[in-house]
């Protein structure tokens, strides 16, 4: 049994609305692009699949890739890819709703050029230059329009008017993971190849829990394959392998039958939240996860595109990983100071402004502490070299690819001013969930996951 999933007319809008900005001939060869892309990946002989892994996306022409997998969602569902979709659709599906004022707002149609035609790697940002344009409409500003690049010099991307009172608005969006994760996650891969093939070759079916309590850097390659090794025949049930100040280890087996009783009855995307859950059970999503299966693969079609099932697993060993030293903490926990440095240099002297910051919460709980505390304690000593920046808002989201459905998404934003007796420009200040939707306890990253 495939999934199913229902046209939403939302997201079917708005990816319409896109396409029509790039003549018919030029989507097809950019879309056969990315098709010959994730070939290649499906020709990997390599079995482990990284819970996050990078490999399967598209980074030259990343716009190209989010509408694919748009289109995707809409039209043929077995080659929707969720794991990066849940970061998709729930831009287009608000975009969408109110696409007709977004329409509205001048200066659209450049901003959708340079996006789907002249800068196509970088589509996050200028998806939520749209979004925050919207938002402003969305409060009653009429008058907002999208400022046309400034060849002498930047500034600010979006007007926003309302009777006499006139605002600048910079949006500055930060990228989806920081230097130091993405350095952190290359040295997890490396370490769990190495240890992966011993698993590859015992066919025991095993979970391993680890918590390292130093820096990923400062351990070999090898380290995994040398201290665990040993213990890969031994394990018969939960036990604890290592408890030091380097790390901390446990492992269990594996529901194996578990799984086999599930895929009696359904085909599993591959690779898909379901199947990580299948391996490790419910789990902390802001942890890492990483497994190396035997799988019989089955595809929704006549080549192995995105389009890829499991129909039975042999075997299937994973780990569960993620590191708890303050230094990984602090280096995690990018501040928004730059970006802040730069939304100012980009406000004329004198014009009342407001800056908004996007990022997503990817790191876990303890990481956004530690940033929220930095921001905090940024934006209260911060030099604003004279600009009149009135209000700083801070975005922050996390999506998350369900079993069941195509996506989920949470949203925290925070405001700040130096006048608190200000009357605020915005009363609804969510970017992308309705404010209707949104929960009241508390910030997104302090709530158990969604699922």
């Amino acid at each position: 049994m495939f999934p199913e999933f229902k046209v939403d007319p939302d997201v079917e809008r708005m990816l319409k609305f896109a396409m029509s900005h790039i003549p018919q001939g030029e989507w097809i060869r950019r879309r056969e692009a990315i098709e010959n892309k994730i070939a290649r990946f499906h020709a990997d002989p390599r079995t482990f699949r990284d819970a996050d892994d990078a490999r399967l996306t598209v980074i030259d022409d990343r716009i190209a890739w989010y509408l694919y997998l748009v289109d995707a969602a809409c039209y043929t569902p077995e080659n929707y890819e969720p794991t990066e979709g849940c970061r998709v659709l729930p831009v287009f599906k608000r975009l969408g709703s109110e696409l007709e004022i977004l329409r509205s707002v001048p200066g659209l149609e450049d901003r959708m050029e340079r996006m789907l035609v002249k800068n196509v790697s970088q589509p996050d940002a200028a998806l939520f230059e749209l979004l925050v344009a919207l938002t402003w409409r969305r409060n009653g500003w009429k008058d907002v329009a999208f400022l046309p690049e400034n060849a002498q010099g930047k500034q600010p991307d979006i007007r926003a008017a309302r009777g006499e009172e006139t605002w600048l608005i910079e949006a500055k969006r930060l990228d989806k993971t920081s230097q130091y994760s993405e350095l952190e996650r290359q040295k997890w891969l490396m370490m769990w190849a190495r240890f992966s093939d011993a698993l590859g070759h015992s066919r025991l079916s095993l979970l391993f829990d680890i918590v390292f309590h130093v820096e990923l850097a400062d351990l070999p390659a090898n380290f995994l394959q040398e201290h665990l090794t040993r213990h890969i025949r031994a394990v018969d049930a939960q036990a604890v392998l290592v408890s030091d100040t380097v790390w901390t280890v446990s492992v269990r087996p594996v529901d194996i039958n578990a799984a086999r009783a599930h895929l009696e009855k359904f085909y599993v995307k591959y690779p898909s939240e379901q199947l990580n859950m299948l391996i490790t059970g419910p789990r902390n999503l802001s942890r890492g996860f990483t497994y190396v299966i035997s799988p019989k693969l089955v595809y929704a079609g006549e080549r192995a595109l995105t389009n890829v099932f499991v129909d039975e697993i042999d075997f299937a060993s994973g780990a569960l990983w993620s590191c708890d030293a303050a230094r990984a903490i602090e280096k995690k926990a990018r501040d928004v100071r730059g970006h802040i440095a730069r939304a100012v240099e980009q406000i004329p002297l004198g014009q009342r402004a407001a800056i908004h910051i996007g990022l997503e919460t990817l790191d876990g709980a303890e990481v956004e502490r530690e940033r929220l505390s930095r921001i905090i304690n940024t934006v209260r000593q911060f030099d604003l070299m004279g600009r009149n920046v009135r209000w700083i808002y801070c975005h922050l989201f996390q999506s998350y690819a369900p079993p069941q459905g195509a996506w989920t998404i949470d949203e925290t934003t925070f405001f700040f001013t130096h006048n608190r007796f200000e009357k605020p420009p915005l009363q609804s200040m969510t970017l992308i969930v309705p404010e209707a939707e949104m929960l009241n306890s508390g910030v997104h990253w302090e709530r158990p996951p969604p699922y």
